[in-house]
């Protein structure tokens, strides 16, 4: 229609081409949907976001950080397993885990 993108979108298709193909891409995901309803703007993300940026960008392999202090092990387990479902619902290729003290990935 000839009108200039808002600058969000911009933003956002300037992200996906930089880390298009990413073997690993590490991505503030601190909340759920539901949270981060009340958090918008706080400079976090949330799984939903994460795992579409991620598939967006052709991502093999996303590490959920930025966990919330008030997360237990238990929570962060259901938030990366809800990012497993929804990288399955979208039928994309891509690894899902959290990030955490030890955890080591081998490229090559």
């Amino acid at each position: 229609d000839g009108r200039p993108e808002s600058p969000p979108l911009v933003l956002e298709k300037k992200l996906i081409e930089f880390i298009s193909g990413a073997d690993v891409l590490i991505v503030d995901s601190q909340y759920d949907e539901e949270e981060y309803k009340s958090h918008v703007g706080w400079g976090h993300g949330c799984v939903r976001d994460a795992v579409n940026l991620a598939i967006r960008g052709g991502v093999r392999n996303a590490f959920l950080f930025h966990h919330d202090p008030n997360h237990d092990d238990d929570r962060i387990t259901g938030m990366v397993n809800h990012a497993r479902e929804l990288v399955a619902e979208a039928g994309a290729e891509l690894e899902i885990d959290a990030a955490r003290e030890g955890l080591e990935l081998i490229l090559g």
